[in-house]
């Protein structure tokens, strides 16, 4: 949808935006989609109380699945480690957070097909002999069908009582009415939209989504992809123009058949610092409207009579003047 006519959460909740802003949570859209995604290595140095270790629970995650992958590999109960590992690939993603792209309001998440792919990914890093659990986010390196936005939903799906917990407590200092919501027993008072929660999202966790019509257009629009690309080019002694002809099924195969490679990459990760997206330069608008009306348009208010034949000109020129 429009940004013109979308809907901040602070609109919605009629709190003022710069309240939002004062706790660092993302005044994201009620009716539409934003280009911001979460990076799970922003959550590795949050003070955050609610996200305190929740790096480390990502990682456990994926931990549990490589544990399963080698259990199938030996031959221990095939078809019981295929259920729980295609249980564990299954990402419900969550309404209302306002992100990614526009995906609709309810959320699709990570189900069917690419589960599938996920668990074929997962099976063909372990057979790699890889086993750091950093490396699943490294996917949208190589795979086609997993990007950014995904890990962000498997991120947000792994962590989502962490993001309750954290919801219901914005949500309290807001001042917000909130519902009771219940997942697994445990029950959060949440925001409501349409009967479905409002899960806020911390400002610090998120960046940019890349958007680009190519693998080589992907990383030339984000530095941390750049880096990626600079270090296979190092290693395998390629240049920049022959990575750019690769596909990244052919990535996949030169990332996991190269292990001195592999291990250039996972230090990369473990020693990168991230930024977030800085909303206070706000390149891609997601507050220009907010910060038009709350520093214009309501500041500049003026009063015109109702509209008629008589008048209708001089209302006309004191809208241009005012709008001048």
């Amino acid at each position: 949808m429009n940004k013109l006519v979308a809907i901040h959460y602070s609109e919605y909740f009629q709190i003022n935006h710069k309240e939002f802003e004062r706790l660092g949570v993302y005044d994201g859209f009620v009716n539409a989609d934003s280009v911001l995604h979460i990076h799970p290595l922003l959550i590795r140095t949050t003070h955050i109380p609610e996200f305190c270790d929740a790096y480390q629970e990502f990682l456990l995650h994926f931990n549990n699945v490589q544990h399963l992958v080698r259990c199938q590999i030996n031959g221990k109960a095939y078809d019981k480690c295929e259920r729980a590992l295609k249980s564990l690939l299954t990402f419900k993603e969550l309404p209302n957070t306002g992100l990614g792209y526009s995906k609709g309001r309810t959320g699709t998440g990570i189900s069917g097909h690419l589960t599938n792919v996920l668990y074929q990914s997962a099976r063909e890093i372990i057979e790699a002999g890889i086993s750091d659990s950093n490396m699943f986010i490294l996917l949208p390196l190589i795979e086609d069908q997993i990007g950014a936005d995904r890990i962000s939903d498997m991120t947000i799906s792994i962590l989502r009582k962490r993001f309750y917990s954290y919801t219901a407590r914005v949500a309290k200092e807001l001042n917000i009415s909130c519902a009771c919501y219940q997942e697994e027993q445990e029950r959060y008072l949440l925001p409501m939209i349409e009967r479905k929660p409002v899960v806020f999202m911390p400002c610090e966790f998120l960046q940019e989504l890349p958007v680009a019509e190519s693998l080589q257009d992907v990383s030339k629009v984000c530095k941390y992809n750049q880096e990626l690309r600079n270090i296979i080019c190092r290693e395998i002694s390629i240049t920049f123009k022959e990575y750019d002809q690769y596909n990244k099924n052919k990535i996949k195969k030169i990332v996991l058949g190269n292990s001195q490679l592999t291990q250039s990459l996972l230090n990369y990760l473990k020693t990168v610092t991230l930024k977030p997206y800085d909303f206070k330069k706000d390149e891609i608008g997601e507050y220009v409207f907010s910060r038009i009306d709350e520093q214009i348009w309501s500041k500049n208010l003026i009063t015109l009579p109702l509209p008629t034949t008589e008048n209708v000109l001089d209302i006309t020129i004191q809208i241009c003047q005012q709008y001048k």
